[in-house]
């Protein structure tokens, strides 16, 4: 399976709903936080939270990682156990629920139109045990409030569009002086959307750092043994926007060809975490070729690149790719009759 390819997504506790009780151990994959490390040196746990809320806003993708697992195949196929992931993480204005609160979209990779699951984050100080504790809110009616994303529509939202999900609370530390860490203490959540679901439960652990947020997770269904973690590494993704002119006769074209009406659009939307837009002509129909935006770090390279890949639907092959330096603010294909330009729209992330 290609990286830009639909995969299974990996059920996890930031993004599911409601509470069971199902024992389990797991051994982390990150190391344990110190015991007394609620802030880090210096840092109020009013500062933590406003840090942790700045830091996790935007789009994430473990693009990078996959991509390079599927390099190191002999196959050249994707590992089975390391699916994709895509948060986008959108400050939410709803004050009757919470001051610091996030629209979490969560998707199974780069295709626009892959499957959605809709979450509130909310943040607050932990007044009991320090530090800082995010609360997991479900939609009542999930698939409305995907349809009104779609069309750029969100009503204000009210307690009872919500459920709590209380099982699923992290608590977030510091570590040290480099990131923080939001764990589930030992808490069950259940995972599913469904009412016909096998219910499942789900233990989670983040990692967050300036640019970079790792996730281990395991799920298992309820009475049965969870299988060791699973590590996804997240990369912050930048946001372009741009546009594209294709000439119907495609790459065949002939001099003749160019006076032909050409397709335009002057509203593409890609950030670079692996994003694949499908290109369709002015009808709707699909044109045959997609285009795919990513920030890659080749191993053994010094540094990353930007990388816009035009890719044929029907075989999964790319058909030519150009690549810019990863801090370059625009990246543009001329093909004769295959043209399109991207900028970006985003702060650059301070550690490309």
């Amino acid at each position: 399976m290609k990286v830009g390819q639909r995969c299974s997504i990996l059920l996890i506790a930031l993004v599911l709903a409601g509470c069971a009780a199902a024992p389990t151990q797991v051994t982390p994959l990150i190391p344990a936080i110190p015991a007394g490390s609620s802030a880090a040196p210096g840092n109020s746990p009013v500062q933590m939270l406003d840090q942790i809320v700045t830091a996790l806003a935007g789009e994430w993708d473990n693009h990078q990682q996959l991509w390079l697992a599927i390099q190191g195949s002999p196959t050249g196929e994707q590992p089975p156990a390391l699916p994709r992931l895509h948060y986008s993480m959108q400050p939410l204005q709803a004050p009757q629920i919470g001051r610091r609160l996030f629209l979490v979209q969560q998707t199974g990779g780069g295709l626009t139109n892959g499957q959605v699951r809709l979450r509130v984050w909310r943040f607050a100080l932990d007044t009991e045990n320090g530090g800082v504790r995010q609360d997991v809110y479900a939609f009542r009616q999930p698939e409305r409030y995907i349809a009104l994303l779609q069309t750029g529509q969100l009503p204000e939202l009210q307690h009872e569009d919500l459920i709590p999900t209380p099982g699923c609370s992290l608590r977030w530390t510091a570590v040290a002086a480099s990131g923080w860490v939001g764990s589930m203490a030992g808490q069950q959540c259940s995972a599913g959307d469904n009412p016909g679901e096998l219910p499942r439960y789900v233990r989670d652990q983040l990692y967050l750092q300036q640019n970079q947020l790792t996730v281990e997770s395991t799920s298992a269904l309820v009475g049965q043994r969870a299988p060791p973690p699973v590590e996804l590494k997240m990369q912050r993704a930048s946001s372009f926007e741009g546009w594209l002119a294709v000439n119907p006769a495609g790459p065949n074209a002939r001099s003749g060809d160019a006076q032909r009406p050409w397709h335009t659009r002057k509203d593409l939307r890609l950030h670079d975490g692996g994003q694949r837009l499908e290109v369709l002509w002015d009808d709707g129909t699909p044109s045959g070729w997609s285009l795919e935006l990513a920030r890659l770090k080749y191993p053994n390279a010094a540094e990353p690149i930007l990388r816009l890949d035009l890719i044929e639907d029907s075989s999964g092959q790319v058909l030519t790719y150009v690549w810019a330096g990863a801090a370059s603010t625009q990246v543009g294909m001329n093909l004769g009759w295959f043209q399109v330009g991207l900028t970006r729209t985003d702060a650059l992330s301070k550690d490309l």
